[in-house]
């Protein structure tokens, strides 16, 4: 076995050749024999973007140079909507092979800072993100503005799941999905990812009324956009299994993607939920309520690292890194681990319950956590409690007990975790600034900077009809700046 294997990654190597594509150089994988000694395995690099999700940007540069974006990895997704930088790690590829990328790029996507490190990234590895934002024709007084973000840095925020986890559209909300995947009606759920959304009047959006009508899936895949991974992933796999093999239709969209729509239906209940609490027990520590005395860091032992990462380096040893033809881009590290927030967590250790007053006291708000329902968590113990968790979900037509012991498909189970009721940004900053013209750039990016933009003058003046706030904080991963 272990000589047919070295056969296979010699063939491997000979099809990976260089491959002159309009003056660039599309080189993939180094094998294991061929690597240099002197670098870690794991190139580094960042990746600025805007108006464009990250993995529509990974996409792009895996195709140019004939990767599979499965071997891109990333602690996180940002925000389609802004201009954002994060960073990405790839296995055993050499930094001289993409830094010339830039010239080819979409002027809206960048990539630099290349460093070679010896871990990959994962999925919720992050500390947190920066972020820098204007608001634009404030109408408050400047003590009003001041004492607004004096009480954002003191008393924090409810750590709701911002509206970017349910989708963008109200029509078929992402959690709407979730609901049906659960209740195991995978016609339904296929049904749903494939319904065009309400005023959308795309070519892609005709395509998906077209193929409802005839049935025709090789019109509406040849129509569709790349970008829509879901609906083609469906689409392939109605194609591939049957046209009414709804179950492997769904399992066919990636692993990290799939996951999302059950992500969703869990942070709408939690945040029922939080409001459900506050509502009735206010910013105070009460019996019954659940905290946590160790962030994320401390959830996840050695071996459990080290065991994911093995995993990591098997995956990206092992697996096709050609593009296939699919059509498809499956997500970063699909199939490889669960997502983990700094503020969703699945540790269980440091998960105590509040029995008595004097544990009240010496605990506070920013300890207290709600669970995301599932299999393996606590739940708390005063009004709003497992009873509340399990009306909540069956109203939806989702059998709580069902969902929260195990599911007949392995890959939709819900092992549950927690998430800390309370945010408090850190290094929050803010700038009050008086301007006039309503287009004026008030702020300057690093992607504006990379791509020759000219210098924002910052004089602090006072001059000017309309106000501003630039504002610049840090929120722990899974917070989102929306809901401040």
């Amino acid at each position: 076995r272990k000589k047919a294997k070295k056969d296979n990654q010699d063939q491997g190597s000979e099809k990976r050749q260089k491959i002159e594509d309009g003056g660039v150089k599309r080189i993939s994988f180094h094998s294991q024999s061929s690597w240099p000694a002197k670098f870690p395995p794991y190139l580094h690099f960042t990746i600025g973007k805007e108006n464009t999700e990250s993995q529509q940007a990974i996409n792009r540069i895996a195709s140019l140079t004939r990767l599979n974006p499965k071997i891109f990895n990333v602690c996180g997704t940002k925000d389609k909507r802004g201009v954002t930088f994060q960073r990405v790690s790839v296995f055993k590829f050499l930094a001289e092979r993409i830094e010339h990328l830039n010239s080819v790029l979409p002027q809206n996507i960048r990539i630099g800072d290349f460093s070679y490190e010896k871990y990959s990234l994962r999925l919720g590895s992050l500390y947190g993100n920066h972020f820098k934002i204007i608001l634009r024709k404030i109408a408050n007084s400047e003590e009003e503005i001041t004492s607004a973000f004096s009480s954002l840095r003191d008393k924090g925020f409810v750590n709701y799941f911002g509206m970017q986890r349910f989708g963008s559209s109200a029509q078929i909300p992402t959690y709407a999905v979730g609901v049906q995947i659960l209740k195991e009606d995978w016609k339904e759920a296929a049904n749903l990812i494939l319904q065009p959304r309400e005023n959308d009047h795309s070519d892609a959006a005709k395509a998906l009324k077209d193929f409802i009508t005839s049935g025709d899936i090789d019109s509406a895949l040849e129509r569709i956009s790349y970008s829509m991974v879901a609906e083609k992933s469906v689409l392939i796999g109605l194609k591939k299994y049957g046209s009414k093999a709804y179950l492997n239709a769904i399992t066919n969209i990636p692993k990290n993607l799939r996951t999302m729509y059950l992500h969703s239906f869990q942070s709408l209940i939690w945040n029922k939920l939080v409001t459900k609490r506050l509502e009735i027990y206010g910013n105070k520590v009460v019996i019954g309520d659940l905290v946590c005395d160790n962030n994320i860091n401390d959830q996840l032992n050695n071996n459990d690292k080290q065991q994911q990462q093995e995993k990591i380096e098997e995956v990206n040893d092992e697996s096709s890194l050609l593009l296939e033809e699919t059509g498809v881009a499956a997500g970063s590290g699909e199939g490889i681990e669960e997502e983990i927030d700094g503020n969703d967590f699945s540790g269980f250790s440091n998960i105590h319950l509040i029995t008595n007053e004097e544990e009240c006291k010496k605990y506070s708000i920013s300890d207290v956590v709600f669970p995301l329902f599932g299999s393996q968590v606590k739940y708390p113990e005063h009004s709003v409690n497992k009873v509340e968790y399990s009306k909540l979900v069956e109203s939806f037509g989702v059998s709580f007990d069902k969902v929260t012991n195990s599911s007949k498909v392995d890959q939709f189970s819900l092992p549950g975790g927690y998430r800390k009721i309370i945010c408090f940004p850190e290094n929050l900053d803010f700038q009050i600034i008086k301007y006039n013209d309503e287009n004026e750039n008030l702020v300057q990016s690093d992607l504006d900077i990379l791509n020759g933009g000219k210098l924002i003058k910052n004089d602090n003046s006072n001059d000017g009809n309309l106000t501003a706030v630039k504002v610049s904080f840090t929120l722990r991963s899974s917070c989102y700046a929306t809901m401040c």
